[in-house]
């Protein structure tokens, strides 16, 4: 049987409500993260409450998940990429992006998991800018979308991104290739992502490929960031994290090549674009598994 006991200490007007909450659960020292108010801290430290900041313990107990986590997360995350494959059907040519950010919340309220939705959705150049530019736009023939696309399942979030086009429609070979080379990017930092790797390794791993490619300069951030109770959490794949991964970590691996229309020239391009591909990955003793159940395959089967 499990009790849910609670304490309520009063005060009066007059005085601050942190004097009787050290008094009466006689507090001398309160762990905070990063997230905590300044009010709060310095209300406690006023009290005469010493305030530290959450240890590297703390952090390390939380970026292994249970399987009780790992389950949501399954959950949230697979369920967020058969939307993202769902909202094919409203990505044609025409329409707008305001249509498919709004078909999208649609999808999430119907499913329960709407409090928490966010979602960025671009088209053609404005995918050039990793996490949104300007926006009204309408789809054109031959643009890829960039959907970047979550939500929470009891207080664990889903983060997923596809760089898709509408079924039947045609690319450019050179924008495919582009497609293939984030994917190939995504693969090699996918098979690194196992028990001991580092961080760095990882990352270094999946840039290798973009760098190979002619396109190094714009890859422009950080392989990817753990994911559970917070969007971004420990451990976050990047060139300078020695971190090595352990069994039931998660983090995502979302490479991206990011070419402005002003930077389309260098490349051979009159207009910009933007690619990116991403799932969270669980780290396992035998290999990463993509907590979507499945990772793209074209820009048709996202």
């Amino acid at each position: 049987m499990i009790y849910d006991t609670r304490t309520t200490i009063t005060w009066g007007e007059e005085e601050s409500p942190y004097d009787p909450l050290v008094r009466t659960a006689g507090l001398s020292k309160v762990m905070v993260d990063e997230h905590a108010r300044y009010m709060i801290v310095a209300g406690l430290q006023k009290a005469g409450v010493e305030v530290v900041p959450m240890s590297d313990a703390v952090q390390s107990l939380r970026s292994v998940k249970t399987d009780a986590e790992i389950a949501i997360l399954k959950a949230i995350n697979a369920f967020t990429l058969e939307l993202v494959r769902s909202l094919q059907k409203c990505i044609q040519v025409g329409a707008t992006q305001e249509a498919v950010v709004d078909a999208a919340q649609g999808l999430f309220a119907r499913a329960g998991v709407g409090e928490g939705y966010w979602s960025i959705v671009l088209f053609g150049h404005q995918a050039a800018y990793p996490h949104g530019g300007e926006s009204g736009r309408t789809l054109q023939d031959g643009e890829l979308v960039l959907v970047d696309i979550g939500s929470i399942l009891h207080g664990y979030g889903s983060d997923v991104t596809r760089t898709i086009l509408p079924v039947g429609a045609t690319v450019s070979d050179d924008l495919m290739g582009i497609w293939r080379t984030v994917h190939a990017a995504q693969s090699a930092g996918f098979e690194r992502m196992n028990v001991n790797e580092t961080c760095s390794d990882v990352d270094a791993a999946s840039r290798a490929v973009v760098e190979q490619a002619g396109f190094g300069p714009f890859f422009t951030h950080r392989l990817g960031h753990g994911l559970g109770l917070e969007m971004h959490e420990p451990p976050y794949l990047n060139g300078a994290n020695s971190h090595k991964l352990k069994a039931g970590e998660v983090a995502t691996n979302e490479p991206g090549i990011y070419v402005t229309t002003e930077q389309a020239g260098l490349v051979g391009k009159k207009i910009g674009f933007g690619v990116r591909l991403e799932d969270p990955i669980l780290v396992t003793e035998t290999g990463g598994v993509p907590l979507t159940g499945r990772r793209a395959l074209s820009p048709w089967d996202p």
